[in-house]
């Protein structure tokens, strides 16, 4: 029996099927119609379907999964609790509102984007082969699929995958070598853009046995060096891309609320790399690379100061501007009889910005800090004015 396994990202399970069906270890066909509650039931066991709600189970159901056990397509099933449609603004507190318990849906179709889940429980199976309870162990599995589907897909990529692909040692070393060349590139695409929907920046670091071995051994490896270096030319472009790319305030128009957030996530994201560049993986592909005499490693090593540098400026302006937070909050809620009492207090704390600020004040910074407080008091008196 297969236990379960989770990737590091948290997103994501597979188990073997056989940990998720209790029915029928033997038998042949006539058995295949009670099959099916089984595969249902098997939310219960990753808390799909709260306890309270046991009817959620019905014969309603069995269709689908009969479908997907019998046929030969198609080949995937899916299970979620789909929570009620949001109470609108007319009908909220009402006591029907309170009561609408999840549904739970069954189906053979992928869930369209409007479905309203947290937690789905996806089976997918061999088309080629029948299901049968003695081989379904091996025919079908389970995978626990959150809201964050890249999350979950990068999960389960580095925790069952990319392992077991590269164990392939059957294979021909030549085959093996373009494949690992292949499979890092696309784990790196995979994610970065992952961790990019969480404003975030990630960069992947390739795992293939040298982090514990002797540099200088490794470093004998021409392929793994190319790869290595593969790497370490994409960690250059990618963090030059970041420097770049993020060194811009939002524009002027979004108020100073958002310059407030802007740094915050600046110095969040610049600090996430900074400490990225420490991981000992991330050294022990620097020490291989180092052995090699690789020409792309020093472009590289030089933007170990530039994000330092970024990422003390970031955090820098982040808690200097934070002192605006609660004025501001207070001046984009506000009436437009009320702003004036509220503007010097802000413009005080610009004052001190400007004064005391190691990173901040700068000319650009701090006259487009007082265009986004002008911003935030012309759109109060432009709501008015259309009103």
């Amino acid at each position: 029996m297969r236990g379960a396994r989770r990737g590091r990202e948290g997103c994501l399970e597979t188990r073997g099927a056989s940990s998720l069906i209790s029915h029928h270890r033997t038998g042949g066909d006539s058995h295949r119609a009670d099959r099916p509650r089984s595969l249902v039931a098997a939310a219960y066991d990753l808390n799909l379907t709260p306890p309270s709600h046991p009817s959620l189970i019905a014969q309603e159901h069995d269709a689908a999964t009969i479908e997907f056990l019998s046929g030969v397509k198609p080949a995937r099933l899916f299970a979620y609790l789909e929570r009620p449609p949001e109470p609108t603004q007319g009908t909220k507190g009402k006591a029907s509102d309170a009561v609408v318990p999840p549904k739970l849906v069954v189906t053979t179709r992928v869930p369209p984007k409007t479905s309203r889940w947290d937690k789905m429980l996806a089976f997918v199976r061999d088309p080629t082969k029948p299901v049968h309870p003695l081989t379904i162990a091996k025919t079908v599995h389970a995978t626990v699929v959150t809201a964050d589907v890249a999350g979950s897909l990068l999960g389960v990529m580095k925790g069952v995958f990319t392992p077991a692909l590269q164990a392939k040692e059957q294979w021909p070393e030549s085959i093996r070598k373009d494949f690992a060349g292949g499979i890092h590139r696309y784990m790196a695409q995979l994610t970065e853009q992952t961790h990019e929907l969480r404003g975030t920046t990630k960069l992947y670091v390739p795992s293939e046995g040298y982090e514990q071995s002797d540099p200088d051994a490794a470093a004998n490896s021409k392929d793994l060096v190319q790869r290595l270096e593969s790497t370490v030319i994409h960690w250059t472009r990618k963090i030059r891309e970041v420097i770049d790319a993020d060194n811009q305030s939002p524009d002027e128009s979004l108020g100073p609320l958002a310059e407030i957030a802007f740094w915050r996530r600046r110095g969040d994201d610049m600090s996430g790399l900074r400490d990225q560049l420490t991981d000992p993986k991330l050294l022990a592909t620097v020490r291989v690379l180092e052995s090699a005499k690789s020409a792309y490693l020093p472009a590289f090593l030089a933007l170990g100061e530039s994000v330092e540098r970024e990422a003390t400026a970031a955090s820098d302006n982040a808690k200097f501007l934070s002192a605006l937070q609660e004025p501001c909050e207070a001046l984009a809620a506000a009436h437009a009889k009320d702003v004036a009492p509220l503007l010097p207090p802000i413009l005080q704390i610009v004052r001190m910005i400007w004064n005391n600020a190691g990173h901040y004040a700068t000319p650009e910074l701090t006259y487009g800090l007082l265009r986004k407080i002008s911003a935030e008091v012309s759109f109060i008196f432009i709501c008015v004015w259309a009103i």
